[in-house]
């Protein structure tokens, strides 16, 4: 048993600046910019160990991350948790079924931020003994910011479950499983959002069976989910949506890449299903397979999705995905089911979809969209550079790349200018997440996002 400390809370009472500076020297963090709300009543807290002892007191010079979260629970209103470029590793067994963060996994009960200092530095570990992070209530805000979650295993979201409002900024989630559940990564349940920004999802796994479930190797959503600049690649699963599986849910997805994602069923990058809606805006599927474990009962190594449930693309490109034919053999399979165009698409194989009319626009069927392999392109995630010639290069929609709304897209996924004239004489903007010829930005102060909800 931890040794017995007092229960240390600092209310901060800070006018905009005074918080900004205090944030600042608490994360040692010079140089960031904080997007934040001016706070009223405003807690903080510095996780000061790596180690998980059993729970007690968040003092300022002893406080460890699962005693920081215990804490900002028990403190009405928002909280922010400040982590250092460490690896945090939980270590505490789960002995029973709670919601008090105990053992096992974090519970978060209120308004929360986590920031970190970035996600190669400040980590989170779940040491393969439960989930992560659980938001147990649907009116919880929480927000992590530069960090990994890496490690976690547990059915129905092997690092993070979540029944609350959910923004990742900056982060990696990766090598987390579901063994007995869907969702390798995150689990969405009905009425929650999760809002990725900048943030990447890759090499988790969901591999239960046909009676716990075992869809959605990165995430399975009942919920809505956002994509923004952000990829989704190396995930697994074994009943469907090796990427992303939507469940009577809602999936948008813009300037996003979603790549090498496998499944042994349908829908290798998404699978779409329940009355469930995916739109996509100048979005990348590319590399995906189904039917991985070749028993001929997958299709669509991009995505698939069912009748009633409908998948609108826009200025996007899926190309390069299979479904697996035996040994060294696969067969283009780019797509599955029925997809609604909104114009400037390319799909290099039609043979088990189609496009409806919606918009149909200028699309681009049965050509190679010649992309380099997933690599670091700049920006802070993974891409698919377009090769010189691409039939993607300067082929999206004359009005331009448009998102959520016909908001205009001024940036592809890296933050790079779109659109840029790609050798046709005309600055059209390009098909698929990535702009080709699009030069870096200057160098901006990084943000750090913190989007306070006050209660």
């Amino acid at each position: 048993m931890a040794t017995s400390r007092k229960n240390t809370k600092t209310k901060l009472f800070l006018s905009y600046f005074s918080f900004v500076l205090v944030v600042v020297v608490a994360a040692g963090l010079t140089g960031l910019m904080f997007f934040i709300a001016p706070a009223r009543a405003f807690t903080i807290y510095t996780v000061t160990r790596t180690d998980d002892p059993i729970p007690d007191s968040c003092l300022p010079t002893d406080c460890s991350l699962r005693e920081a979260v215990r804490v900002a629970n028990a403190t009405p209103g928002a909280d922010l948790i400040i982590l250092a470029a460490l690896t945090y590793t939980l270590n505490l067994t789960p002995t029973k079924m709670d919601f008090d963060g105990a053992d096992g996994d974090l519970d978060i009960t209120d308004d929360l931020i986590i920031q970190g200092t970035g996600a190669a530095s400040t980590i989170i570990d779940g040491n393969h003994l439960d989930a992560i992070l659980i938001i147990r209530d649907d009116n919880v805000t929480v927000t992590l910011n530069a960090i990994t979650l890496r490690n976690g295993s547990s059915g129905y979201g092997g690092a993070i479950y979540s029944d609350g409002n959910l923004t990742l900024n900056e982060v990696v989630i990766r090598n987390n499983t579901s063994p007995a559940g869907p969702g390798g990564a995150i689990y969405v349940n009905y009425g929650s959002a999760l809002t990725l920004n900048n943030s990447t999802i890759t090499g988790n796994s969901a591999t239960g069976s046909s009676v716990t479930g075992d869809t959605g190797g990165g995430i399975y959503n009942l919920g809505t989910v956002r994509l923004n600049n952000s990829t989704v690649s190396g995930n697994r699963s074994q009943g469907g949506g090796g990427g992303l599986a939507n469940s009577g849910g809602v999936i948008y997805a813009i300037n996003s890449t979603i790549s090498d994602n496998r499944t042994d069923f349908n829908g290798g990058g998404i699978l779409n299903w329940n009355a469930g809606r995916v739109e996509l805006f100048n979005v990348t599927i590319a590399g995906n397979v189904a039917d991985n474990n070749d028993d001929n009962s997958g299709r669509g190594g991009g995505l698939l999705t069912e009748p009633g449930s409908p998948v609108v693309v826009r200025n996007s490109l899926i190309g390069n995905n299979f479904n697996w034919e035996g040994l060294f053999s696969y067969n283009p399979d780019d797509c599955a089911g029925t997809l609604v165009s909104g114009g400037g698409n390319l799909v290099e194989t039609m043979t088990n979809c189609t496009l409806a009319a919606g918009d149909p626009g200028d699309n681009i069927t049965g050509q190679d969209p010649k992309l380099d392999l997933l690599a670091g392109n700049g920006g802070s995630t993974r891409t698919h550079a377009l090769q010189p010639g691409s039939p993607a290069i300067d082929a999206g929609t004359p009005s331009g790349c448009r998102g959520l709304g016909g908001s205009l897209l001024t940036t592809d996924q890296r933050g790079y200018p779109r659109p840029v004239d790609g050798g046709s004489g005309q600055s059209r903007c390009d098909i698929g997440a990535v702009e080709f010829g699009a030069v870096a930005p200057a160098p901006q102060t990084q943000p750090v996002y913190l989007p306070i909800v006050l209660k």
